[in-house]
C-alpha cells in the first residue's frame, strides 16, 4: 500500500457521515493527506424534461450541497478540535457531482488518484448489508484503493487494537505487510486471526510460517498471530474482537462467502478497512 496522500470522503450529510468525517480529518492529520469532500446528487428528471436536461429541483439540490459543504467541514473541525488538537489541519477540497453514488464514487477515486476512500456506514438488513450497506458494498467491490468504513455510532478516542481477519490465501503475507504500512503512523497492535473450522483444513499459507516470517523482519508495528479452532467462525471472531477490545477490523479482498461467514452486527460496529 503506497503512502496515503489523498483521501476521498463521500458524504450525504447524514449523522453517520458527519461522525465519519471527524475520523477522515483525524486520519488526514496523521498521514499529512488532503481530503476531497464529495457529494453526489442523484438527478431528478421532470415529466417534460429531455433526458439531457437537469431539472430545477436537481439544480436546487446542487446549490444547496455546495452551501452545506462549508458548514459540514466547519462543524466537524470544531468537534474534532474539542477532543484533539491536529498538528496539521488538512486541506479540504469540496466537490459536488451529478450521478449515481455507488458508480461515480469509485470512478472519481481512480480519476483523482485517491489513496483511500473513507466513509460512514449504517447497519442494514441482510448479513452483508448489516456490515456495510448496499452502496458501501458496491463501492468496495469497484474501488481501486482501500475503503475505510466508519459505523454510525463508533466513538474512538484513539486507535490501539486492530484485528486482521485472515483467510490464509497465498497473498496473505503481502497484504499483512500492506496493512502494517497503512497503520504505521499509529501506535497499534495488529492481531492476525484465523478461525480453523477443522483439523483437516489445509490453508495455502500456514499461520506458524507467517509468524516466523514476520518475526524475522524489523517490525513496522507490533503483530501477533492467532489460530483459533472452532466450528462457528462468527462466534469465534466476535469473541476474539471483544476479548481484545478491537477498534478496527481489516480484511483483504474477501470473497462474498467470507463476508457472509464472518460479519455480524456486533463485529461491524468496529471501524472496518477493506483493502484491494
Amino acid at each position: 500500500m503506497k503512502k496515503v496522500k489523498r483521501i476521498l470522503f463521500p458524504t450525504d450529510f447524514s449523522n453517520a457521515s458527519h461522525n465519519a468525517f471527524r475520523y477522515a480529518l483525524w486520519f488526514a492529520d496523521h498521514y499529512g493527506a488532503s481530503i476531497e469532500l464529495l457529494h453526489v446528487v442523484v438527478p431528478e428528471v421532470e415529466p417534460l424534461d429531455l433526458p439531457v436536461t437537469i431539472s430545477a429541483a436537481t439544480k436546487g439540490r446542487i446549490e444547496a450541497a455546495r452551501d452545506l459543504m462549508k458548514t459540514f467541514t466547519e462543524s466537524a473541525l470544531a468537534q474534532l478540535q474539542s477532543h484533539y488538537e491536529p498538528e496539521n489541519l488538512p486541506d479540504v477540497h469540496p466537490n459536488v457531482q451529478l450521478g449515481i453514488p455507488s458508480f461515480l464514487i469509485p470512478q472519481i477515486a481512480q480519476k483523482n488518484e485517491a489513496d483511500l476512500i473513507l466513509m460512514g456506514s449504517k447497519l442494514k438488513h441482510s448479513m452483508l448489508e448489516k456490515a456495510f450497506g448496499t452502496m458501501s458494498t458496491t463501492i468496495m467491490e469497484k474501488a481501486h484503493c482501500p475503503v475505510l468504513l466508519v459505523p454510525e455510532y463508533v466513538n474512538l478516542e484513539r486507535l490501539v487494537s486492530v484485528t486482521y481477519a485472515a483467510d490464509l490465501d497465498e497473498s496473505e503475507p503481502y497484504h499483512i505487510w500492506e496493512a502494517g504500512q497503512f497503520l504505521s503512523p499509529f501506535n497499534v497492535i495488529m492481531r492476525v486471526v484465523h478461525v480453523q473450522k477443522s483439523r483437516d483444513e489445509k490453508p495455502t499459507v500456514n499461520m506458524d510460517e507467517l509468524a516466523a516470517f514476520f518475526g524475522s523482519k524489523p517490525p513496522v508495528l507490533q503483530i501477533t498471530f492467532h489460530n483459533i479452532p472452532g466450528e462457528n467462525i462468527l462466534e469465534e471472531l466476535e469473541e476474539f474482537a471483544d476479548t481484545w477490545d478491537t477498534d478496527m477490523l481489516i480484511l483483504h479482498k474477501p470473497k462474498r462467502s467470507f463476508f457472509d461467514r464472518i460479519f455480524h452486527q456486533s463485529i461491524t460496529r468496529k471501524v472496518a478497512l477493506y483493502s484491494k
